[in-house]
């Protein structure tokens, strides 16, 4: 599968934002967090790291992360993501792209707005 570098990172923010709702470790979260915006202002595409077996070289990109994106890549999805992102509204991941609104933030409105 094909995902751009701005694709990964979002779905590594939503992975970051699921944890805060559930109230994650907030070492996970930071890691998380962190290695979107490495992957993000990446000058080469994050595929293309991988395929040359270094996404290790990613700044914040540790080896579960590195284990995420193989199989993100490899398959198109990641199971542990899934099982992250069970329970929360998908409307959650709608309002997270609306600056400066955040996870908790989202949530609220989730809820509020059904």
């Amino acid at each position: 599968m094909n995902f751009s570098k701005v694709e990964v990172a979002r779905i590594l923010r939503e992975v970051a934002a699921a944890y805060t709702l559930k109230k994650g470790n907030l070492l996970q979260i930071r890691a998380y967090e962190t290695a979107a915006d490495a992957i993000e202002h990446l000058t080469i595409a994050v595929k293309d790291l991988w395929e040359e077996g270094k996404l290790d070289t990613i700044p914040g990109v540790g080896i579960g992360i590195t284990r995420a994106l193989d199989e993100l890549f490899k398959s198109g999805k990641v199971n542990h993501f899934n099982e992250i992102f069970t329970g929360i509204s998908p409307a959650v991941f709608i309002f997270l792209k609306i600056p400066g609104v955040g996870p908790k933030r989202a949530n609220q409105l989730s809820q509020e707005l059904h």
